[in-house]
């Protein structure tokens, strides 16, 4: 009998694929939005972009030095995840080892996707960060938005 190759071994490929297809890095990235306080009207949007382009290097220094999560962890923990779900349908389709290697591919590819696309929206501390800072500067900031 012919062995196929494994998904998992697909997994990264069509991953990537999706990816390129999907324009993952071409997402925009989310920026501070403002409440129309005194300071914020009596800056210019020059100003503006500018104090929020230097609190954003701030916060990419601080997140950099201090990193909390990767993109490989969420693979990781997708193939765990997939494999475990994996072993028990296979287990009831009658083949525990092919179910768990289908699941570790598929939770490998839905992991890497769940870290790139969280990788396009900044951190919680990532906005934390930015919104002290401009909240420093005088600016009150009511949300984030790609606008």
């Amino acid at each position: 009998m012919r062995r196929r190759p494994g998904i998992l071994a697909l997994a990264v490929p069509v991953t990537a694929a999706l990816c390129l297809v999907a324009g993952c890095s071409a997402l925009p990235k989310p920026k501070p939005q403002f409440y129309p306080n005194q300071y914020f009207q009596n800056t210019s949007a020059a100003q503006r972009m500018s104090d929020v382009a230097y609190c954003e290097a701030l916060a990419d220094q601080y997140i950099q030095a201090h990193p909390v999560k990767h993109t490989a962890e969420d693979t990781a923990g997708g193939a765990v995840g997939g494999a475990l779900i994996g072993v028990v349908g296979g287990a009831i389709a009658g083949s525990a080892g092919e179910g768990a290697e289908i699941g570790a591919g598929v939770g490998a590819a839905a992991g890497l996707l769940k870290g790139v696309f969280d990788a396009s929206e900044p951190s919680p501390n990532y906005k934390q960060f930015v919104n002290r800072c401009l909240d420093r500067k005088g600016y009150e900031v009511y949300g984030w938005s790609t606008d």
